[in-house]
């Protein structure tokens, strides 16, 4: 499954709010969020608008990976 394009920060960054990540903090323009279990697991995102092509998909392989999920099983929700 694709990721769209036009994908934001701040959209990428609520979408993974939706499967268990929470913004810890934000330095600059960069934000940063944290998902507490199973592991302690952070994530850096660039609210920019849109982010760069392979940068949505680069972070959802490492969060799914770090979930114990496919990168697909998390583009299916509806959420995202």
């Amino acid at each position: 499954m694709r990721l769209r394009r036009n994908v934001t920060g701040r959209a990428l960054a609520r979408a993974f709010e939706r499967v268990g990540y929470r913004i810890d903090r934000q330095t600059g323009s960069h934000l940063r969020p944290t998902c507490p279990a199973p592991a302690v697991h952070h994530l850096t995102l660039q609210p920019r608008d849109p982010l760069k092509l392979r940068m949505p998909a680069a972070i959802f392989g490492d969060a799914a990976a770090r979930l114990g999920r496919t990168r697909d099983e998390l583009l299916r929700r509806p959420s995202l």
